[in-house]
């Protein structure tokens, strides 16, 4: 139900509010998937497989951000950089969180890294 959100926003011109929706999901689904992630982190192949999903991540961020732009969302920098901080600063924030340990709880980092988002996107 909450990936119903999610694909929703894949409509044309997304607002902020999307991406902070999208970071926050990336969380829930971590920690719904506790066993397979650290599975895959622990594997050879993560850092191959990182970088493709940033990759990824940042280009479909990348596309829908500049459909925001063109629907009206004003961004203090330019849409490619905004992708790349985003994409590139909650993905280092959340291998960081999970390698040690989630010392904090899952709704407040999600919390965190949705204000961040949000701030981002003022």
């Amino acid at each position: 139900a909450k990936d119903n959100v999610i694909t929703a926003a894949c409509s044309a011109n997304p607002s902020a509010s999307y991406y902070v929706a999208y970071a926050k999901r990336i969380v829930e689904y971590i920690t719904e998937h506790e066993a397979a992630v650290n599975n895959l982190m622990n594997s050879t192949l993560f850092p191959m497989m990182l970088t493709i999903i940033i990759e990824q991540n940042r280009a479909d961020t990348l596309e829908r951000l500049n459909s925001s732009v063109a629907g009206g969302m004003k961004l203090s920098v330019a849409a490619d950089t905004t992708a790349s901080l985003c994409v590139g600063g909650v993905a280092t924030a959340i291998y960081l969180w999970v390698r040690g340990g989630k010392e904090k709880p899952a709704d407040v980092f999600s919390e965190e890294i949705g204000a961040l988002i949000s701030n981002i996107l003022k």
